[in-house]
């Protein structure tokens, strides 16, 4: 049995469908391009926000360190006893009235080569143990309390690129209604035209021949 050639209708529908795809097609790299640009500033965001997020973890973490241990102990390694003619490197307060005979200067290693009174160590800051004749047991140093200055990264505005991702689609919709309408008014003429000449000539219609 002979193949059965389309009807001009059925040409000019599938003529149709192939504008229709390739014009669809045309429309993918613009909706790519945005969407492309949109993903790259979200992933932007969300690289700076994870290493945010990393900072205050590791912030938090240290002033919790800080809270529950805030005082560094010091070494104490004893020196000599003071005297007003210790030379320069003794560390001492002049205008503190005290027996020089009962303070014995410390060298702390973490602070250098120095020499220090306990009294010496209070003014500076540091916290001291010690009894009424200056025989220093303990030394603490103040931590420095952890800070955090960083602000957190602003969530980007995409609103730009969603109206012309929705512009891309209301091209994409339109393409769409357009090839349904263009299919749907050859068919109704076809359908028109055989209507027609059925009533035109009946005794074709019901299959009878002359």
């Amino acid at each position: 049995m002979a193949k059965k050639k389309p009807t001009a209708t059925q040409r000019d529908i599938a003529r149709l469908a192939k504008d229709y795809q390739s014009n669809l097609m045309g429309l993918e790299p613009e909706y790519q391009s945005v969407f492309g640009k949109k993903t790259k500033v979200l992933e932007g965001y969300a690289e700076k926000n994870t290493e945010y997020q990393k900072k205050l973890i590791d912030y938090q973490q240290a002033l919790a360190e800080y809270k529950a241990k805030p005082l560094e102990q010091l070494t104490i390694r004893n020196g000599q006893m003071a005297s007003p003619n210790a030379g320069p490197n003794v560390k001492y307060q002049s205008n503190k009235e005290y027996n020089w005979k009962s303070q014995t200067m410390y060298r702390i290693p973490e602070l250098g080569n120095d020499l220090y009174t306990p009294y010496a160590l209070e003014l500076l800051g540091y916290e001291v143990s010690a009894d009424p004749y200056g025989t220093l047991s303990e030394a603490f140093k103040r931590k420095t309390m952890p800070t955090f200055n960083e602000a957190a990264p602003v969530a980007p505005d995409t609103s730009e690129f969603d109206t012309q991702i929705e512009q891309v689609k209301a091209k994409q919709k339109a393409l769409g209604e357009g090839y349904g309408r263009e299919v749907a008014e050859r068919k109704a003429g076809r359908v028109g035209a055989v209507t027609q000449r059925a009533q035109s000539r009946p005794m074709l219609s019901k299959g009878v021949t002359l």
